[in-house]
């Protein structure tokens, strides 16, 4: 008799380690949102030079490792500590450019907010003078 509940204790305490570890996740919001790639690309009313600097002036502020810079094609490879970005920049028209933010592995579980931040900082300053 001893040994069954013995047993019985064992089997429910596993149960309840095993069980939570298993059900659903729930909808806090602590959680990060996974962003899409139509939520990584945007377009300003600004020269292409203008963004291509803004962009840089973000990176720096908000203290990511800038990896690589292409100011012909376009291009910028930053890290933000745990995952590497590639920022295109792209010419649209002479008023107009165009900001794509998408990750180097293609792999886009990362916390939106990363690119959420260069948005926000970009939109702040495109209409001030240099």
């Amino acid at each position: 008799m001893e040994r069954i509940i013995k047993l019985l204790s064992i089997l429910i305490l596993t149960l309840g380690l095993i069980l939570p570890v298993y059900s659903e996740p729930s909808n806090s919001p602590v959680q990060s949102v996974q962003p899409e790639l139509s939520n990584c690309i945007k377009t300003y009313p600004i020269p292409y030079d203008k963004l291509y600097f803004l962009t840089l002036a973000s990176l720096n502020e908000y203290n990511y490792d800038i990896k690589e810079i292409q100011t012909k094609s376009g291009y910028i490879i930053f890290e933000t500590g745990y995952r590497k970005f590639l920022a295109s920049i792209v010419y649209v028209s002479s008023t107009k450019s165009m900001l794509k933010i998408t990750p180097y592995s293609g792999n886009y579980d990362f916390p939106y907010n990363v690119i959420q931040n260069i948005f926000k900082y970009i939109e702040t300053y495109q209409n001030q003078k240099y």
